[in-house]
């Protein structure tokens, strides 16, 4: 495991440093400014963001208590395993979550700085009027910790984070969409490029790459604002420039895969943790059957995330129903199926029920979402309890480059 710091200290003054799982969080794609006014006594709920953050005090002191898993959680219990959809089963923002969380603190004052990597929960209390600038950054090799606030985000809303973060998914689709011209279509990357790409060579990389992918694949049926007020059977209610921007992303999440079948041995290896889920279990034969596994896990795994989360009193809020939200993951993924099949100018393709059933990723869904859990008792995860099917230590395989 890699890891970044926690910093804060001022200069001539001793540093804090709390180790903290980081990949290069130096490397950043995406810088949003920010300035952040607080009187004394202001206290944040605990919350999580899609992206990394830097802040620096010119006035003022904070306490900044930063959440960890507790270590001695069981093996079959996941909470705050952001890695999970049950990361937040019995959470309470504004509670203290020390059944779930350790809290370490940080203390800032004038012109400390402090840099927290996605995704961390946390929470801050203003010991004095305050002023903080910094800014938010998507890291280059911590994407798929983005995805899992991006993912989480999605179901849970102002529970587990301070804002929509809707800019920050749209960038996602853009770092996707840079990772894929640089690897596939653009030549050799520069050694400046290089180190904002992931290193396939690596499972890290890996996993990086596939959950970025299907989390562009599924991005407008996670756009939740995209459900109110609009028919969900008509169609993908996008603006003219997303709606190109993700049409081209798509044709790029199919290319890769080429390009990495076409230079990368794919070997079965066995998972550094022996104990894997009973979800991944079966181990993919090429590299296009675990993208495919690794997308339908994540279709299938928001969709129980929901259903779980449901609350039938805001059923006319946002339209955001599991119905409506099954129906979505289901047009997303048979979309993305025939997306190969697009002629000259066409951005998606027009599905109708019988070209839809013949989508092998949307059978897969179903077929997923269809498992029954009657007979599962109440502390087990049930069905697809991971947002991302595997991780670095239980990734069945690795890439070998042929050019070696």
């Amino acid at each position: 495991m890699h890891y970044g710091h926690i910093l804060a200290g001022r200069p001539g003054h001793a540093r804090i440093a709390i180790r903290v799982p980081a990949k290069r969080a130096h490397n950043a794609f995406w810088v949003l400014p920010l300035v952040i006014f607080a009187t004394k006594d202001t206290l944040t709920f605990t919350h999580g963001d899609v992206q990394a953050t830097f802040v620096t005090l010119p006035a003022g002191k904070k306490l900044w208590f930063l959440a960890r898993r507790r270590a001695d959680l069981g093996p079959d219990d996941r909470r705050g395993d952001m890695r999970s959809r049950l990361a937040f089963k019995s959470y309470d923002p504004w509670g203290d979550n020390t059944d779930v969380f350790v809290f370490e603190i940080v203390y800032l004052d004038q012109y400390t700085t402090l840099l927290m990597p996605t995704p961390f929960l946390h929470l801050v209390i203003t010991i004095e009027d305050s002023i903080g600038l910094g800014r938010h950054v998507v890291p280059a090799a911590n994407i798929t910790a983005c995805v899992y606030t991006a993912l989480h985000n999605t179901i849970t809303g102002s529970a587990t984070t301070n804002a929509d973060h809707e800019s920050a998914r749209q960038f996602l689709v853009r770092i996707f969409i840079f990772w894929t011209l640089k690897l596939v279509d653009r030549g050799a990357p520069t050694r400046r490029e290089r180190a904002h790409l992931p290193d396939l060579l690596r499972k890290e990389g890996v996993i990086d790459l596939l959950a970025l992918r299907s989390f562009v694949v599924l991005f407008v049926a996670l756009s939740r604002s995209l459900y109110k007020d609009s028919a969900v059977d008509q169609g993908l209610p996008l603006s003219d420039d997303m709606t190109k921007e993700l049409s081209f992303a798509w044709k790029q999440a199919h290319a890769i895969v080429k390009h990495v079948e076409a230079s990368y041995n794919f070997e079965v290896s066995s998972p550094v943790n022996q104990e894997e889920d009973a979800d991944s279990a079966d181990i993919p034969d090429n590299f296009s059957a675990a993208a495919s596994s690794l997308l339908v896990n994540m279709a299938a795994s928001m969709y129980f995330y929901l259903v779980d989360e449901y609350d039938e009193k805001r059923k006319e809020k946002d339209g955001f129903t599991p119905s409506a939200f099954s129906l979505r993951l289901g047009q997303s993924l048979a979309m993305f199926d025939r997306h190969t099949e697009l002629g000259e100018g066409e951005l998606f393709v027009d599905l109708s029920d019988d070209t839809a059933k013949e989508s092998t990723l949307m059978q897969k869904f179903e077929t997923m979402i269809a498992v029954e859990d009657e007979d599962e008792p109440d502390d087990q995860s049930g069905p697809a309890p991971m947002l991302v099917l595997w991780d670095e230590a239980s990734l069945p395989f690795v890439l070998k480059s042929k050019a070696e």
